[in-house]
């Protein structure tokens, strides 16, 4: 959880959240915003925080999709066994 509470602190000051917790893991939820700036802008913080912590990668899900941010910034699809069922 201290992962979560940490990118939770840096996500507050760019919009409104909270933090689930659950059998799968630890979850920060944001609402991804309406304008690609705004959301370009989001996902520059969490990259900027992947980098800075000793994780090689993070999994989110946006618009029903499922996503991998590897260090560096490389976003990609998430392999199928991670999908929603």
């Amino acid at each position: 959880m201290p992962h979560a509470a940490n990118l939770f602190t840096e996500l507050q000051a760019n919009g409104s959240g909270w933090i689930e917790k659950g059998f799968d893991g630890t979850f920060v939820v944001v609402h991804a915003p309406e304008r690609i700036s705004e959301l370009d802008e989001l996902l520059a913080i969490v990259e900027r925080w992947v980098t800075r912590q000793a994780l090689l990668a993070i999994r989110f899900h946006l618009e029903g999709r499922v996503y991998i941010m590897q260090r560096g910034g490389f976003i990609g699809p998430a392999d199928r066994d991670h999908t929603p069922g």
